[in-house]
C-alpha cells in the first residue's frame, strides 16, 4: 500500500531514501507529489526519471518492504515472519536483510522469523538460530540444527549443504525421478 511508504517517508526521509538506495543504487531520492488531492510516491533515479513503486524490480520492492518492516518490528518490540526471504534477491541483499534483522536495538525484544532454502543464508546463522521442518512421514516436526547434530544427520563430515542435498533435512525431488524426466 502506497500510504504505508508515504507514512514512513514522512517520518524519516533520510533513512527511507538510504534504504531505497541500498536496494537499487540508481534510486537517489524519493518524493511525494500531490495530484488531484492525492499523495503519490515517486522514486527518482539517477537520470531524474520518476518511477512508481510498481515499476521497480521485484528485488528492489522486497528490500524496501522487508527492510522497513524489519526496522518497524525491531523498534516496536514486534515479531515478524517472512516466508522465503531470499526469493528474487541478490545474495548480498538477502544477507543485508539478515544483518538488519540481527541489528541490536536497546530494549528491543523483537524476533524475526524467516524461512529459507538458501544454504548461504543458513550458513550465516548460529546453530541455535536454525530450525528445520521434517515432513518425511506425512507429519511436520520442527527441530533445531543442534538436534540434527546430536542425531548425526549433520556431523563434521556432513555440512548443512550436504545434509540438504542428501535429503536428510528436507525432501528434495527424488534423483531417479529427475533422471527419468530428463531421459
Amino acid at each position: 500500500d502506497e500510504q504505508y511508504f508515504i507514512n514512513i517517508l514522512e517520518k524519516d526521509k533520510k533513512r527511507f531514501v538510504n534504504l531505497c538506495n541500498l536496494a537499487d543504487d540508481k534510486i537517489i531520492d524519493v518524493n511525494i507529489e500531490n495530484t488531484n488531492n492525492k499523495k503519490i510516491l515517486y522514486f527518482i533515479n539517477n537520470k531524474k526519471n520518476k518511477l512508481r513503486f510498481e515499476q521497480l524490480s521485484s528485488g528492489t520492492k522486497k528490500i524496501i518492504l522487508y527492510g522497513n518492516r524489519i526496522l518497524f518490528a525491531l523498534e516496536n518490540n514486534k515479531n515478524l515472519f517472512i516466508d522465503e526471504m531470499e526469493n528474487s534477491l541478490h545474495p548480498s541483499l538477502a544477507c543485508f536483510l539478515l544483518q538488519l534483522a540481527g541489528y541490536p536495538i536497546e530494549n528491543s525484544y523483537s524476533q524475526i522469523f524467516f524461512t529459507t532454502h538458501s544454504i548461504y543464508l543458513s550458513s550465516l546463522l548460529d546453530n541455535d538460530q536454525l530450525y528445520y521442518i521434517d515432513n518425511k512421514k506425512d507429519s511436520y516436526n520442527i527441530s533445531n540444527i543442534s538436534t540434527a547434530i546430536k542425531k548425526n544427520i549433520i556431523t563434521k563430515d556432513k555440512t548443512l549443504a550436504i545434509a540438504l542435498l542428501e535429503d536428510l533435512l528436507i525432501k528434495n525431488p527424488d534423483s531417479k525421478k529427475i533422471e527419468n524426466f530428463i531421459n
